[in-house]
Formats: C-alpha cells, sequence, structure tokens
C-alpha cells in the first residue's frame, strides 16, 4: 500500500526522536527584523516529510510583496535560496516543502521587502528505520535473519534490541555496519523459547536524529522432540481465541504413528517457575495425531506426554495478544489542527509503551509517537497535523511476561489542505 501524502505531526508526547512543539521553535539571528515571521510545522519530522513553512509580513503596504526562503542543509555551512512566493492581502505567505524532498536536518530563514529578514527555525529529521525477519516463528539456537534500511543511507552502527521481559525497556542483543543503500543484515538466535520482540536503533549523527523502527515479534520454541510432535495452529493469538494444539506420536525410532496411546496436554505460565499441571487428555489416532483445542487471555507453555510413560514432546509456547482498542476524537481535521488518539489496553499494562503509528510513503508502519499506558490502562496520544491527505494510523502496545504486544486495528483521518487565510499571523 502507498500514500501519496506523507502525514506531518508533531505530538504533545515523546515523539519518534524527542519532543519538540508543534512549531518550530526560533533561535535568534543575528540579523533579523522585527515585522516578518516564519514558521514550520512540524518541527521534527521523519525523513521525506513534507514541511509547511509560512508566516506573516507585518506593516502598512504589506500585500503582493516578494519572500524568499533561504535554507542551510545539514552540514553546509552558507545558506541558499530555495523558493519565492508573495504575500496575500493580509500580508501572509507559505512555502509547501514536497515529500521527498526534507530528509536531514536544515535551518529556514525568509527576506522581505526594505531588507527585512526574519529569524531562523530548525527542523529536525529523524533517519526512516524499517526492519522485517525472515521468519514469524522459529526453534532454540536456529539464527533469525533481521534485514533493514537506513533512509538517508548512513555509514555507521545500528544495535538490535529487544524487548526486555517487563515490557517497558530495551536492550542491545546485537549490532551491525549499515552496507551500501543503507542496508543492513543482522542474524541472532536464542536459547530459550518464548516470544521475542525486537526493533532496530539508528543511533543519530550530525545529519540525521536518532530514530527506531517498527517493532517485529517472532516466536522461538524448542525443537521437536524425536518421534512426538507438538504444534500449534496459531502461536500468536488474539486475546480470547482459541487455537489447536496438535502433533504426531510415532513408535520409537520408527515414522509409524502409534494409535490407541493417551496423551496428556500440560501447561504452565512462561517465566512462573512453576509445574506443568494436567489439563485435558485424549487418544491418539491410528496414524498416531492428537489434538486438543485451548484458548485464553494470558501466554501458557504446554507440553504432550504420553500418560503413564516418560515420553513428551518438546515445550510449545502458545502466545496471546494484548487487546487494544483505539477512538480517534475526530476523523477529520486540517493542517494545523490536532486529533487525540485514545482506548484502553487488555490486560492490565500500566507503564509499559505505547505507539502510535502511521503507514509511510514507502507503505510500511512508522513510529510516529510514543507514550505510557496510564495506571487505569488507557492511553491519550495528541497529533498535529502538517499536510492534508487520508492518513492511517494504528496504536501498539509492548507486552509483558503476561502477553505479547498487541496492535490496534487502523483508523483513517482526513486532513483539508490549508488556506493561506487561515494560516495564524503571529
Amino acid at each position: 500500500m502507498r500514500v501519496s501524502l506523507r502525514v506531518l505531526a508533531s505530538a504533545g508526547v515523546a515523539a519518534v526522536c524527542a519532543a519538540t512543539p508543534s512549531i518550530a521553535a526560533a533561535a535568534s539571528h543575528p540579523h533579523a527584523t522585527r515585522g516578518l515571521t516564519i514558521h514550520a510545522t512540524p518541527s521534527h519530522i521523519i525523513a521525506g516529510d513534507p514541511v509547511l513553512i509560512f508566516g506573516h509580513l507585518a506593516g502598512p503596504k504589506n500585500a503582493n510583496r516578494k519572500i524568499v526562503l533561504y535554507h542551510r542543509v545539514g552540514l553546509q555551512k552558507r545558506f541558499t535560496v530555495v523558493s519565492h512566493t508573495r504575500t496575500n492581502a493580509s500580508g501572509k505567505y507559505f512555502f509547501p516543502r514536497a515529500q521527498y524532498v526534507v530528509n536531514d536536518n536544515r535551518s529556514w530563514f525568509v527576506r522581505g521587502p526594505n531588507h527585512s529578514h526574519s529569524t531562523t527555525v530548525h527542523e529536525k529529521v529523524a533517519a526512516e528505520v524499517t526492519l522485517s525477519s525472515d521468519t514469524a516463528s522459529g526453534t532454540t539456537r536456529h539464527a533469525i535473519t533481521f534485514k533493514g534500511q537506513i533512509t538517508p543511507a548512513h555509514g555507521v552502527k545500528v544495535a538490535l534490541q529487544e524487548q526486555t521481559a517487563a515490557g517497558n525497556s530495551w536492550r542491545t542483543i546485537g549490532s551491525t555496519q549499515v552496507g551500501a543503500g543503507g542496508r543492513f543484515s543482522i542474524n541472532y538466535a536464542w536459547r530459550r523459547p518464548g516470544p521475542h520482540t525486537v526493533r532496530i536503533r539508528f543511533p543519530g549523527d550530525a545529519l540525521n536524529t536518532p530514530a527506531s523502527s517498527n517493532p517485529t515479534a517472532v516466536v522461538v520454541n524448542q525443537r521437536q522432540a524425536p518421534y512426538f510432535t507438538i504444534q500449534s495452529s496459531d502461536l500468536l493469538l488474539t486475546d480470547g481465541a482459541a487455537a489447536t494444539i496438535s502433533g504426531v506420536l510415532d513408535k520409537p525410532h520408527t515414522s509409524v504413528g502409534q494409535g490407541g496411546v493417551t496423551i496428556g496436554l500440560f501447561a504452565r505460565a512462561p517465566q512462573s517457575g512453576a509445574k506443568f499441571t494436567q489439563l485435558a487428555t485424549t487418544t491418539t489416532a491410528a496414524d498416531g495425531s492428537y489434538g486438543f483445542t485451548v484458548g485464553g487471555t494470558t501466554n501458557e507453555l504446554y507440553q504432550a506426554r504420553v500418560i503413564g510413560k516418560k515420553r513428551h514432546s518438546a515445550i510449545l509456547f502458545q502466545g496471546v495478544q494484548d487487546a487494544v482498542t483505539i477512538a480517534p476524537s475526530a476523523t477529520s481535521s486540517t493542517v494545523g489542527g490536532q486529533v487525540t488518539f485514545s482506548g484502553s489496553v487488555a490486560p492490565d499494562n500500566a507503564g509499559h509503551p505505547v505507539l502510535l503509528e502511521y503507514i509511510g510513503h514507502d507503505g510500511q508502519w512508522q513510529v510516529a509517537a510514543t507514550s505510557t499506558v496510564l495506571p487505569n490502562s488507557t492511553y491519550s496520544i495528541p497529533w498535529t497535523f502538517g499536510n492534508p491527505g487520508a492518513h492511517q494510523f494504528r496504536v501498539r502496545v509492548a507486552g509483558g511476561p503476561d502477553n505479547v504486544g498487541g496492535t490496534s486495528a487502523p483508523v483513517t483521518i482526513t486532513v483539508a489542505a490549508p488556506t493561506l487565510s487561515s494560516l495564524p499571523s503571529s
């Protein structure tokens, strides 16, 4: 899926790089004069997002006056001319900076008539980071490959980070050098079964601010026991859904199914340290196959055992995702307008990170802003828009010891284009 316009925003919460106001803070410029203002919204974007630059020329005869926009890109020492426009009848002007144009940090100012000169505003630009895995599930001690790309390309090291068991922090488990075209690849193998949520962290440099990829979840299980398999029809269930735990019991040292054998299904909570408890029994079919239906609201570890004998399957991790709701305060807005996304998380995830995400120009979900689940397991994230169009949002909540993180259904917000007269004068 590809959207023609990139969502621009600045939220009242910590953004993908850092919390910043929706209008870029003006820095004092030695040649600035009174009467000519400049603003850029948002002041902190992801590489490739468009930016709206606007302002006002005060005083008499301020209509139809020429305004020239200058910028200084990255590590450049000099400002250069970008574009020019003319004020409207009340002295207002704007410069929409198109998609894919602003890819690294830069500064802006404008010149007007009679040697008028605005202050300088600074645009912070986060690198765009993507991440994918070659599989959604794996086995212990077998490496999973994680690949992605940094845009713009950077010859730096990036870190592969895993979410901690508590769900509220990250630890680095690997790193690699970014190669040609900003591409990277990291292999990592886990020794213990269970869910693992990972991301790539770009540390930032002189051209772009730090950024993280959208988290990716994988499930790692033990290698199958010889002649006694176990599997799930869905390793990551939604809250309250059901799955089938099934497998085949073979006669030892053969590939012939062993029918008529009583199998018990045993379970315990991950990281609890408790003993396995028997849940149910069944009898294998003539081909040695068996099956159990399970469901619940929390993660479980399952193992199938032959009743009365010392034969058992590998331990199988069954994940249950958090249930996340989302409700925008409005489904339409205007450039510069704000919508608040709120909802709840089940079961209780108080203190866990909650991520507001949107679909970027590459069709990938991008982390736009972060906040924290409140004590009553709800969240609220405000968002200010910087460009028109229809934009898709969703909310992701980090998991913990009881559940795998979950995402809400997507919602679409329609943002109307600004008119020059609607922009503020101050």
